[in-house]
């Protein structure tokens, strides 16, 4: 028997020296992943301003709201005194301008905003009024946020926030924005309205800076 051992000993080895082993049987699994983060994205469709006509025939006046990039066809012998013009500058930008503003008009100015994010999102610091500088900021800061008042001395600027379809159409209201929630190609129709009453100071000036900010909805007031 230990003849045979040896004679078995021996062949392993030899075979060994020839290149020959022993293989384990195996298999395996191919896994392929791809990793996409998402984002929150707010943008700005459309904008639209107000332009304030005089009928040289009759001296009324013309008031004629729609969207900047549409601007509506002026009335016939007339002559633009006062407007208030938004135009979008950017991916992220507006700018709003209000020329020769006088008593007893609504400058309107609109905003329809897209939200284009993957991920639910919320708006964070998005409550107006914004908040204006330059030399009669006291004037332009203490107007009433609110509602129009009937008093014609009064002047006021207030805010209108719905939702909407993508022709700037109004839905729902909604009531504040901050902490309003949105979910991809959601519509917003923002509404601006300054109105100066008769009280109103002639040559006032000033500017403001606002920012609608949007934040991934879980993390609302911790960022």
């Amino acid at each position: 028997m230990k003849k045979i051992g040896l004679l078995c000993l021996a062949l392993v080895l030899a075979l060994g020296t020839l290149g020959v082993g022993y293989a384990a049987w195996t298999d395996s699994i191919a896994i392929d992943g791809t990793v996409n983060t998402g984002d929150v994205d707010i943008n700005v469709e459309r904008v639209s301003s107000t332009w304030v006509y005089k009928n040289l025939d009759t001296h009324e006046v013309v008031v004629l709201h729609g969207w900047t990039d549409d601007q509506p066809a002026p009335p016939a012998n007339s002559e633009l005194i006062a407007s208030s013009v938004a135009v979008i500058t950017g991916d992220d930008s507006v700018t709003v301008t209000y020329e020769d503003m006088f008593p007893c008009v609504d400058f309107k100015v609109n905003f329809l905003l897209h939200y284009d994010g993957s991920i639910p999102a919320k708006i964070q610091d998005g409550d107006l009024p914004p908040t204006f500088i330059g030399a009669d900021e006291a004037f332009f800061n203490a107007l009433c946020w609110s509602l129009p008042v009937a008093d014609p001395e009064a002047s006021y600027c207030y805010g209108e926030m719905w939702v909407s379809d993508e022709f700037g159409n109004k839905g729902d209201n909604i009531p504040a924005l901050d902490g309003y929630q949105l979910h991809n190609c959601d519509y917003i129709l923002v509404v601006i309205t300054l109105h100066l009453g008769q009280g109103a100071p002639m040559n006032a000036n000033a500017s403001f800076t606002h920012e609608f900010k949007v934040i991934q909805w879980n993390e609302y007031n911790n960022g």
